[in-house]
């Protein structure tokens, strides 16, 4: 915001922006409104980074150990089925059943559906983590835009104060050169 230009009216609900209007009895004093412009700013509530941070840290937590719970058992299942395809594989033609082999696609296909499982569960933790991390850049890039806005209101705060010192410097000039030359004041 450039120094010359009017500051813009803070966003509705803003801390020190003037409430709506309401009904109010007409024999109640109406006190003078003050000007935006000159009302004490009021910092924004400190976002509560420190509570997102360990909501992520717990989120990180517990996707580790579903993670490896998930590779645990998708590890004992392939142990399992290689186990069951070597016996199959070292024992006589003759002495495998219909029953032994059915058995074995069995342990197969379970191994299947187990790391299918995983596979899901990785990418929905993954999406869930993906979604926490937007989140957390969302309320730090709100911070950045909240903490330059108030810089940019105290800074024309501070021009506004200026411009009234110069201005009672300027009228206690005019005054005294008034009561130098016997003039009155107007």
């Amino acid at each position: 915001m450039e120094s010359g230009s009017p500051p813009s009216p803070p966003p509705t609900g803003a801390p020190g922006t003037p409430e709506k209007p309401t009904a109010r009895t007409p024999s109640a004093p109406q006190p003078e409104p003050t000007p935006p412009t000159l009302r004490a700013a009021q910092p924004p509530p400190e976002p509560r980074i420190e509570d997102l941070d360990a909501r992520v840290t717990n989120i990180d937590r517990n996707l580790r150990i579903r993670i490896d719970a998930v590779l645990a058992a998708t590890m004992f299942s392939l142990l399992a089925a290689i186990a069951a395809i070597v016996l199959v594989v070292s024992a006589d033609d003759d002495n495998a059943t219909t029953d032994q082999v059915r058995a074995l696609r069995n342990d197969v296909e379970g191994v299947r559906h187990t790391a299918a499982a995983a596979q899901r569960d990785v990418k929905s933790i993954s999406s869930r983590l993906d979604e926490v991390e937007g989140n957390v850049s969302t309320l730090s890039g709100s911070q950045t835009t909240t903490q330059d806005e108030l810089s940019d209101v105290q800074a024309d705060l501070k021009h506004v104060g200026e411009r009234i010192t110069n201005l009672k410097a300027a009228v206690a000039r005019e005054s005294a050169a008034n009561q130098k030359s016997g003039a009155s004041p107007p």
